[in-house]
């Protein structure tokens, strides 16, 4: 898996390859994002009039939005929803 900052990492979970960050504290396998373990980004795939589109949502797991596990859980997921189609409440 390659070795990446952690701008890259949810770069390459944009683009469904896989990267992790130095400690393995921020990884993907291109399909999932996670910050230490905890899933904080997914992929989901739909199809509409023969079109199949993949979508990255990120789950916001922030102080705003009454979730908030750390500070740097926290910029993790800031950073994936820089980049995510959607941002959704954790269920």
């Amino acid at each position: 898996m390659n070795i990446k900052n952690n701008h890259s990492v949810i770069s390459s979970w944009a683009t469904g390859t896989a990267a992790r960050n130095h400690t393995g504290s921020l990884r993907t396998d291109g399909n999932t994002l996670w910050s230490y373990n905890l899933a904080i980004g997914y992929t989901t795939v739909t199809e509409r009039h023969g079109v199949t589109r993949e979508n990255k949502d990120a789950i916001d797991y922030t102080a705003p939005s009454g979730h908030f596990m750390s500070m740097t859980t926290s910029s993790h997921v800031g950073r994936a929803k820089a980049v995510a189609d959607r941002v959704v409440q954790p269920s």
